[in-house]
């Protein structure tokens, strides 16, 4: 779907936290603190005490995305004030206020750096219920399939004369016109007003939208969304648009479905290509449509197939947000459809169900599940598709219930997932899992994530994932420590001498004292960068310890290299290897037995040779 612009966003949340009339007592987050002071003026075209008593919010972000609000109102000159509020140079803030019961919003603001004082004018407008103002300029109608249906988002653009601004207020609703009425096609659900503060004045009734307002003088878009129902490969729909329009656009996403004009001038010419944020676009033109008058158009329904097993899952990401009352979960997944049609549910017959762990509450679905027909059912999600050919992602999030002792779940798929990673936010938390194998921590943004993956997840295999906050102290970061660490690793370099030098030529399937040494200075230099990462060690402390480990890597890997190959591997391919039935593959470092097409083992996660 076509995305909102940022300031219209931000202005949509201004509304929805400070100026719409309270629904819960929930209480907004409030701004953070500083020496700052946000003075300004309500400007008004009959005076500033036209202005007086007006509901003002003021809503800040900073650049780590926090969010704050809070909250005024004008005095008798129509002038208000914020004080005690930050004034960090890269706190952005907007500033709203509801007039008549009308949003208005003033421009976005900044503190310039060393300053504590800043200012800001709203102006506010008398409204009139003359919708003979209101004009069209063009509509953009945009389809995607969504489930078994087409999703259709109709965008207005429209003008409205004149320094009034429309608007119907409710009293006077029951005899007086809409600002702004819609047909809706036959069978039409779904129906969302998609515009920022819309929902709030408008109205669904008998497949008939109407809009009260505002609509402020100037240009604006008008957007909502609604799915209809298809049958057949070749279905009709019709669209009237409520206003005279120079141009009226309908947009497919390259691949999506096949739409073409039957009214009110059929057209064999090939549509023209356009490109949104990166995604190709195939647009037709109508030039102009009249007011109520019908357009007609036939959507195709691609080739489709019912063979729900066509659909394999390529990979899941769980990415998992820990705190002391619930674990946040953001399950993504990679689908592959095999073939090049789109598969769809037989009879109303789900065509994956992905459970849920058991208590998940707040389970919310991202757009490209619902595309995908996803439901949330009985403890999981169902999906009855389409799925178009090829890749396919979705996500759903969900949350737990959690404690200071910590949370135990399980994830399960219905389709084998050849990768598996979980990537829980390091904030003090211990991992353990049976399955999961232990990873290398990143850095994504200002986080750090512990990573845990798994390989060959079988069909309905539970996952399970416990985690656990750490109540052991964070290790010191003193001289001492290092001394201490360098001893340890000394002492088992004096331990292994023995080892190394008691090897003799008899061939030896195992890995050798060397390699078994050098694997585990490895895995410690990979822990001290974990402690680094996640501030349990001091740049010094960590590059002393790091260079030191490395060192002595290195010097084991050119001991390795300079031995001579155990004699089983200096030896003539057996008979065996060349005959045509392949022998079983074992894991080189647990010794589980391995499928022909696994690169990694899945009991233990190791890296495989190839089989060839």
């Amino acid at each position: 779907m076509i995305v909102l612009r940022p300031a219209t966003v931000l202005f949509s949340l201004v509304l929805c936290l400070g100026l719409a009339r309270p629904t819960s007592a929930q209480t907004p987050p409030p701004l953070p603190e500083g020496p700052g002071t946000v003075r300004g003026q309500i400007l008004h075209p009959r005076g500033s005490g036209s202005a007086a008593g007006v509901p003002v919010v003021l809503y800040g972000l900073s650049s780590r995305g926090e969010p704050g609000i809070a909250s005024t109102q004008t005095d008798a000159q129509g002038q208000f004030v914020f004080e005690g509020v930050s004034n960090e140079a890269e706190m952005a803030y907007l500033v709203a206020a509801r007039y008549r019961d009308i949003p208005f919003f003033g421009p976005r603001i900044q503190f310039e750096p060393g300053s504590t004082a800043t200012r800001v004018e709203i102006e506010v407008r008398d409204t009139t219920t003359d919708a003979t103002r209101l004009s069209g300029r063009e509509v953009l109608v945009q389809f995607e399939w969504a489930g078994g249906r087409l999703a259709v988002q109709e965008i207005h653009r429209v003008t409205t004369e004149g320094a009034e601004v429309l608007f119907v207020e409710a009293a006077s609703r029951a005899d007086t016109p809409p600002a702004f009425a819609l047909q809706l096609p036959p069978g039409a659900e779904d129906f969302v007003a998609a515009s920022p503060g819309m929902a709030e004045q408008v109205e669904e009734q008998d497949g008939t939208i109407r809009f009260w307002g505002p609509l402020y003088p100037g240009d604006q878009e008008l957007r909502f969304q609604y799915t209809v129902p298809l049958s057949g490969e070749k279905a009709s729909l019709t669209l009237i648009p409520p206003l005279s329009v120079d141009k009226l656009a309908l947009m497919t996403i390259e691949g999506g479905p096949k739409v073409r004009v039957i009214e009110p001038s059929p057209s064999d010419a090939e549509p023209d290509l356009l490109t949104i944020e990166q995604q190709r676009f195939l647009v037709q033109t109508i030039e102009p449509v009249e007011a109520g008058s019908a357009v007609s158009i036939s959507i195709l329904q691609p080739p489709s197939s019912t063979d729900a097993d066509r659909i394999g899952i390529q990979g899941a990401e769980a990415w998992i947000e820990y705190d002391d009352a619930r674990v946040v979960t953001n399950l993504q997944i990679r689908f592959d459809v095999l073939g090049n049609k789109r598969v769809v549910s037989a009879e109303g017959e789900p065509l994956l169900r992905i459970p849920l762990p058991e208590e998940t509450r707040n389970v919310d679905l991202s757009p490209e599940a619902l595309v995908l027909g996803a439901v949330e059912s009985d403890g999981a999600v169902v999906f009855h598709g389409p799925f178009p050919p090829g890749d396919v992602r979705a996500s759903v999030r969900f949350q737990l219930e959690a404690g200071a002792e910590g949370r135990e779940f399980s994830l399960r798929f219905p389709r084998e997932v050849p990768t598996l990673n979980v990537l829980v936010a390091d904030t003090g938390i211990a991992i353990d899992s049976d399955r999961l194998h232990q990873r290398r921590p990143f850095r994504e943004g200002t986080r750090i994530y512990l990573h845990r993956e798994a390989f060959h997840v079988e069909p309905n295999e539970a996952v399970r994932v416990a985690l656990k906050p750490l109540s052991e102290k964070r290790l010191g970061r003193s001289p001492a420590l290092v001394v201490t660490f360098l001893a340890i690793a000394a002492a088992a370099a004096l331990l292994a001498q023995p080892l190394l030098r008691a090897r003799s030529a008899t061939p030896d399937a195992g890995p050798s004292p060397i390699s078994m040494q050098r694997e585990a200075l490895i895995q410690d230099i990979r822990d001290i960068d974990h402690d680094f990462e996640t501030g349990k060690l001091n740049a010094e402390d960590h590059q002393t310890m790091r260079t030191a480990l490395r060192a002595r890597a290195v010097e084991l890997l050119r001991e390795e290299r300079a031995e001579p190959l155990p004699a089983a591997e200096r030896a003539e391919p057996s008979l065996a290897n060349s005959e045509e039935e392949t022998a079983p593959r074992f894991c080189t470092e647990c010794g589980g037995q391995l499928r022909p097409e696994w690169k990694f083992c899945a009991h233990c996660g190791a890296a495989q040779p190839s089989s060839t």
